[in-house]
């Protein structure tokens, strides 16, 4: 199977966790590092934030990986949080999560970002929250479960470009 490196992944807390540490499969560390490096997957500081004071191997993963996966709160993601929260307003547990609410915002930004680009970039929000993910749908954002990225990239054969040897 070939990467789709016009698929990147936002991570969620309940995303990054069962990802990494969860019940069930679990993706190695190394490999979501690799990923990391091909800039397909980004953390919202909110998300950073949070999940550090839940699961110490997630946290450890993104202090490892930092300047590769963080995104902070920029103008343009910013500047949606009212968009999103407005939009959303009937999911209660959604709009009073930072978190979720920046996850919304980054990859509606960095959405917006490339289709101005015309790069044809999509990113995709890797969560397990309901409300999070029917967020998602309002907005017309891309959603998979952890466990089904897990079943993904651990079937994939990650091949690092030449740029990163």
């Amino acid at each position: 199977m070939t990467l789709d490196t016009n698929r990147p992944f936002i991570m969620d807390s309940s995303g990054l966790i069962l990802v990494l540490s969860g019940a069930g499969p679990n993706l190695p560390g190394r490999k979501l590092t690799q990923l990391a490096k091909m800039q397909m997957i980004k953390v919202p500081e909110a998300v950073y934030l949070e999940v550090r004071k839940k699961d110490n191997k997630v946290k450890e993963w993104i202090e490892r990986n930092r300047s590769l996966v963080l995104v902070t709160a920029s103008q343009d993601i910013t500047r949606l949080v009212r968009h999103v929260q407005t939009k959303c307003s009937d999911f209660s547990v959604f709009s009073s999560s930072t978190a979720d609410v920046m996850v919304a915002c980054t990859a509606l930004a960095l959405n917006n970002q490339e289709k101005y680009s015309n790069s044809n970039v999509r990113y995709v929000v890797v969560a397990t929250d309901g409300e999070l993910e029917a967020a998602c749908f309002v907005l017309g954002i891309e959603r998979i479960s952890p466990r089904a990225f897990v079943q993904l990239f651990a079937s994939t054969k990650i091949i690092p470009s030449p740029t990163l040897l």
